[in-house]
């Protein structure tokens, strides 16, 4: 679950009973059934998951997710739209400001356990994004080589295309290319010996330079 505040407006939902099912958690649940109290709210605080229903009166649930994507303070902060019993088409720039769409009517156990899996998935994906990311010092070291020995390498997706798929199927897009990578430094490694580290000049191993973690 997650730790720290999760801020949900929804009046089909039990401020009450969601409470108690995360009162032995270490998670805060700040209910509200109207859009203006949770506006209220998100003006002095920043919680750390929101999950808003579009059928808010007032101001509905998308609204207030542009309004927070549009402050700075509040842009990161992963976001759930439930929108059981309406037609909503999302256009594609409202999509990217979605992180999780609930479409079919839930209880409040079945909220709380989607949002578990999606923090688990979202989890998932942030560590195979840094051990992905912890190889940004590889065109640097290859660099260092004759570019006329490096065997060519096939391409992964476009960030066009990585960005369609679903954050399940992203942890195993990028868990390939990790091991893709490995396999390659690997070989390099084998080839070449060891490589200069850009960030300290010492003559490291390659999978110790370019496979550290640097976040």
């Amino acid at each position: 679950m997650v730790k720290g505040t999760i801020l949900i407006a929804s009046s089909a939902l039990s401020g009450r009973k969601l409470r108690l099912l995360t009162q032995r958690e270490d998670t805060n649940i700040v209910f509200y059934e109207t859009s203006r109290e949770a506006l209220e709210f998100l003006i002095e605080q920043t919680p750390d998951f929101v999950v808003l229903d579009q059928n808010l009166e007032s101001v509905s649930g998308l609204d207030i997710i542009r309004k927070i994507r549009s402050v700075k303070r509040l842009h990161k902060v992963p976001v759930a739209l439930m929108s059981y019993g309406t037609e909503l088409e999302l256009s594609p720039p409202d999509q990217k400001l979605i992180d999780l769409h609930i479409q079919e009517m839930l209880n409040e156990t079945e909220l709380l356990d989607r949002i578990h899996s999606y923090e688990n998935e979202a989890s998932a994906l942030k560590k195979t994004t840094m051990d992905l990311k912890s190889t940004m010092y590889l065109e640097q070291a290859i660099s260092q080589l004759s570019s006329d020995e490096l065997p060519e390498q096939p391409q992964g997706l476009s960030k066009s295309q990585e960005m369609l798929l679903s954050p399940k199927e992203r942890v195993q897009y990028l868990e390939m290319e990790v091991e893709r990578l490995r396999a390659m430094l690997s070989d390099y490694q084998q080839r070449y010996g060891d490589i200069t580290d850009p960030n300290g000049g010492e003559k490291k191993p390659w999978l110790d330079v370019l496979l550290k973690p640097v976040f």
